[in-house]
């Protein structure tokens, strides 16, 4: 896990141009332990979020405070590997369907 600060835009006054309170994390998915299946669920539905380098690049700047922002991105990453987790349900392909 890297995390790396910035300077956050949108409203906040004057504090908005001193403090660096934006969050990014980035999460190397080689470094990891998961199966190769979940993965690659990780990968196809994250693909947008995943760098060359095979980083998954998260980042948050909700609030005006660091460790909050740190706090959003740690579970966002959560959510996406609770997600993956989860297997994708299998489409029955005998069902019949009603035209109307």
């Amino acid at each position: 896990l890297q995390a790396s600060y910035s300077r956050s835009s949108g409203a906040g006054g004057q504090n908005v141009n001193k403090v660096e309170t934006k969050c990014e994390i980035r999460v190397d998915l080689g470094r990891l332990t998961m199966p190769e299946e979940v993965e690659a669920r990780l990968r196809e539905k994250e693909g947008g979020r995943i760098n060359k380098k095979g980083e998954l690049v998260v980042t948050s700047q909700e609030t005006r405070s660091r460790l909050m922002n740190y706090g959003d991105c740690v579970a966002k990453i959560k959510a996406m590997m609770e997600l993956a987790k989860v297997e994708p349900a299998e489409w029955n392909t005998n069902s019949k369907t009603k035209k109307k």
